[in-house]
């Protein structure tokens, strides 16, 4: 059985993008950033964008394996 962070590994190496809503609708996590964080320091290079929500005014990251 594969865990929540090799699904979030696997999910990121098919060139997809990741964000929070995204990680918590397709892997049922509120701690994207700590698997973020543990495949990184598996040697993985992870690149991060930080984009804004038009509506909120808030700011969130995207991750992807892909440079932007």
């Amino acid at each position: 059985m594969k865990t929540t962070r090799n699904k979030i590994k696997t999910y990121l190496e098919s060139g997809k993008t990741l964000d929070n809503i995204k990680a918590c609708k397709l892997f049922k996590t509120m701690s994207l950033q700590q698997h973020i964080h543990a495949i990184r320091n598996q040697g993985v290079e992870i690149h991060t964008l930080i984009e804004k929500n038009k509506k909120t005014n808030k700011s969130y990251a995207v991750y992807s394996i892909a440079p932007f």
